[in-house]
């Protein structure tokens, strides 16, 4: 039998290594399926078969075995999720009228974690590694030549990773792209993605980062709404689609605080990383919260809270800079008391004299312990 991709852990065939007599009926069945982390009732799963002859109903999954000794792959995939499976069956010739009894089976895998239900803790952009474990749960990271590496590292302290993603390998002054953008999320690494995903240690993928720039939508000019039938909104559904096909279950989100979108909304949002500022108009810190996880909730949207630890803070006189101890403390406070669809708490970003301001670590710490 081939050796499984990761991916193929969500989706589980019994019997998985059956050997039956030359011409003989073997009944497929999908034990267990997992779709968008949550387990799913049995409907209809498409059968063929790979290699190795004999027949199989589509639907109903009974296979004939060949009518020469030898072993089949059966595949099983799941419509909606693109999701499938791979079992061998041995077809054996009857000795003395009976068949080789069939090898004892290997237990079934663990199932996969229910990764879009895992919290992120305390996250952050721009996190050194020695902070992972001991101070910060999940670390932003963008899908570059150095993915890899730096996940696997992320994940031998127990860590977690979010992707974050803006430019899908676009360089400012270039125009933006649809068939860049397209060609670009189809060139990542499906079956890695996935085996995090199944691991826990991916937690979701933030399609857009600052969906606002003018670099991703020149023709929105940097708006601090996303109206409806907006390029921003059709063009972050066109991008989840190509996510969703590319990479089935892994939860998908963009950065933006609900209240920004005024009409229509993306429908492949899980979640949103919701990022809080003292300027700008957002409110109190409770009233902030209050009114954007109304609207998450509302459409069922999951949220990340966030703060912009380095520009979002304001003195006596309204002038921008970083946020102060007291300041982290009561937005701190208010995305705690709420623990209704939240994700985890972080902030952008990781900064070592931000960290070191007396009583600031103290903070960042309650946070995490609060959201672990």
């Amino acid at each position: 039998m081939p050796e499984l991709p990761p991916k193929l852990t969500a989706l589980r065939i019994t019997p998985s290594a059956p050997v039956a007599e030359v011409g003989a009926v073997v009944t497929f069945k999908v034990a267990a399926l997992y779709v968008n982390g949550r387990l799913e009732p049995i409907t209809t799963c498409r059968w063929t078969i790979d290699s190795g002859g004999g027949s199989i109903g589509v639907t109903t999954g009974k296979y004939v075995a060949r009518t020469t000794p030898g072993t089949a792959v059966i595949r099983a995939t799941h419509p909606s999720s693109g999701m499938y499976a791979l079992a061998t069956v041995t077809a054996a010739v009857v000795s003395g009228g009976q068949t080789d009894p069939p090898p004892a089976e290997e237990p079934p895998p663990p199932l996969p974690p229910l990764a879009p239900t895992s919290k992120w803790g305390l996250f952050g952009w721009n996190v050194p590694i020695e902070e992972v474990g001991g101070l910060f749960t999940t670390v932003a990271l963008g899908l570059n030549s150095r993915f890899a590496a730096e996940a696997e590292k992320v994940a031998a302290k127990g860590g977690k990773v979010i992707v974050r993603q803006g430019a899908m390998g676009q360089t400012e002054g270039q125009p933006y792209s649809e068939d860049h953008s397209t060609a670009w999320i189809q060139g990542q690494d499906a079956d890695y993605l996935l085996a995090l995903w199944v691991r826990g240690v991916l937690v979701g993928i933030q399609m857009t980062d600052d969906f606002m720039s003018p670099l991703r939508w020149p023709a929105n000019g940097r708006p601090s709404t996303l109206p409806a039938g907006g390029l921003a909104v059709r063009e972050m559904s066109r991008i989840g689609r190509v996510w969703a096909a590319h990479v089935p279950g892994i939860p998908l989100g963009h950065r933006a605080r609900p209240r920004q979108f005024t009409g229509e909304v993306p429908q492949e949002v899980g979640f949103v990383t919701c990022q809080y500022r003292y300027w700008g108009g957002l409110g109190t810190p409770a009233e902030f919260v209050r009114a954007e996880l109304a609207l998450a909730d509302a459409r069922g949207w999951d949220i990340a809270w966030s703060n912009n630890w380095l520009d979002g803070g304001s003195n006596v006189s309204g002038v921008k800079g970083p946020m102060t101890v007291a300041q982290l403390k009561a937005i701190s406070t208010a995305m705690v008391a709420s623990p209704k669809r939240r994700l985890g708490i972080g902030g952008w970003k990781y900064d070592p004299a931000f960290v070191a301001t007396a009583g600031m670590r103290d903070v960042l710490l309650a946070q995490r312990e609060a959201v672990k």
